[in-house]
Order: C-alpha cells, then structure tokens, then sequence
C-alpha cells in the first residue's frame, strides 16, 4: 500500500532510522510505498553516498531508489550518484567472489545502463587501460643489438654510444685530414671564386668528388645510426609505460586500499585483480 499520508520529515527519519538500525529490507519496503511527492522531496536529502559506501547490505535500499527514480519523469539518475555505484561494485568484486548480492546489482545496473551507458563505456576503457599498463610493465626484457646479439638495454646503449663516439672520432679526424690537403690551384675549393669553381677540369671535379664521398661516409657512419635510434625508442615506450602503471596503481590503491605505501604492494597483481573486477561488472552490464 502506498503511504500517502505522512511527511516528508517524517519519511526521512524513518528510513534513516531502519537503515541505521540495520534493517535495510524494511527500508527499502517503506521507500517502495511513498507516495511520489514524498518520495521527490525527500530523495535529494537521502545520503546516498553512505547507502553506497554500505554495499552489499544495502542493496535492497537502493534497488528501491533506482526503481523509483526510473519509473518517475521528473526525477533523474544522476541524483543517486551512479558512477560511484558502478566503483564501488568494481571495489566488491576485486576485494573477493560475490557473496549472493549481484542479483541486486544487475537490477541497479540495469537502471544504470540505460540511463547513463556512458558510465559502461568509462569502464570498458578503464579495464583497457589497465591491461595496457600490466602489459607495459612487463616489456622490459633483453634487447637486440647491431651485432644481432640479445642483452639488456642499458648495454646495449652502452655498446651503441660507444661505436657512436667512435664514429664521430673518425669523422673529426676525416676533416682533419681533408682540411691538410691543398687543392689543385692552391686552396679548397670553398675559398675559390665562383668564376674559377665553373673552370674547373675533369680531374679537379673528379678530386673533389673523391674528397666530398670520403667525407660524407664518415660524417654518414656518426649521425645515421638507426640502432641508437631504435634503443632510444625502447627506452622512451619503457618509460612511458612505467608511468602509466604507476599512475593506474596509485588511482586503484587509492580507491580500495588508502593510506597503503607503494612499496607494500606488488603492482601487476593488484592492477590485473582490478581489471577483473571492472570485466566482472560490463557482464553484469549485459542484458537479454
């Protein structure tokens, strides 16, 4: 039967005071026969963060708001927080297997999914982001080097950054031998006028020819060096992804388990058990 007699003030204390007590049914049961103006002005003043933060016992509380709230035209969703729901059923699900409570999950997400399918989206792409970065952190094994042998990385840029060194030594030393060596007519020919660079013979282009390719093969041999590029590239992607696990296990552990050091807890685990968590609920998200 629906209370239609009673006021707002008097409906508030009343489900505060079942929910306090524990009798979260009987809560429900009584929110389930306000009448529709009661029920409007009394859920904006409902604590529905704490309904929320109390799951799974409070399930029955807020399947009640959420069927409530979806069959009225003038009362929105968004007044019952659902995207702090839809993390806190992630928190559930990583902290251990359900426990006989998802089948009043599955009728608040099912409020949920066709009111606010955004949220369903965020957390697909939350559980991509965290298999992305359990996958980054694993990618931190040897590497090939020119030589087609396997170490780690920084050995590798070791042995590149030396034969670069080497290169450029070869290359100062080239200058250095070139610049020894006089042209025919006295003077290289950048010192020589444009007028006498156009008289040059076949044997003074060919000369110069034969100096400008020794030159560019050494000076070729210190800048082209695409093994050094491919190591640095490594280095940034390992880089990059070791920032982004950190920040996906700082956002995680400050949901489930604050106030814990970062050092106390392995991250790959911790990161893969969310992922699941997240997974676990898009399934429940489904629907015939």
């Amino acid at each position: 039967m629906t209370i239609s007699d009673i006021s707002p003030r008097l409906a508030l204390k009343r489900i505060l005071l079942l929910y306090e007590n524990g009798q979260y049914r009987e809560a429900a049961n009584f929110i389930n026969r306000l009448g529709h103006p009661t029920f409007r002005t009394v859920l904006g003043q409902l604590p529905v963060d704490l309904f929320v933060e109390a799951m799974p016992h409070s399930v029955s509380i807020l399947e009640a708001l959420y069927a409530k709230v979806f069959l009225s035209s003038d009362c929105s969703v968004k007044w019952l927080k659902p995207g702090g729901l839809v993390l806190k059923l992630v928190r559930l699900l990583c902290a251990g297997p359900p426990d006989g409570w998802t089948l009043g999950a599955k009728k608040l997400l099912k409020v949920i999914v066709l009111t606010e399918p955004a949220l369903k989206k965020g957390l697909r792409a939350r559980r991509r982001a965290l298999d992305k970065a359990v996958e980054g952190l694993g990618k931190h094994g040897l590497v090939g080097t020119s030589d087609e042998s396997l170490c780690s990385l920084h050995e590798a840029l070791k042995v590149q950054f030396r034969n670069l060194v080497e290169a450029y030594r070869g290359a100062l030393h080239k200058l250095e031998e070139l610049s020894l060596v006089k042209g025919q007519g006295g003077g290289a020919p950048v010192q020589a006028s444009h007028q006498r660079q156009l008289s040059l013979r076949q044997g003074d282009v060919q000369e110069r020819l034969i100096k400008n390719k020794s030159l560019l093969n050494a000076v070729e041999a210190a800048t082209a060096d695409r093994s050094l590029a491919v190591l640095l590239a490594i280095l940034e992607r390992r880089v990059e992804a070791d920032k982004e696990a950190l920040f996906q296990f700082t956002q995680v552990k400050k949901e489930i388990m604050p106030g814990t050091e970062p050092e106390d807890t392995v991250v790959a685990p911790l990161l893969m058990r969310y992922s699941h968590a997240c997974h676990q609920v898009t399934q429940i998200f489904q629907y015939p």
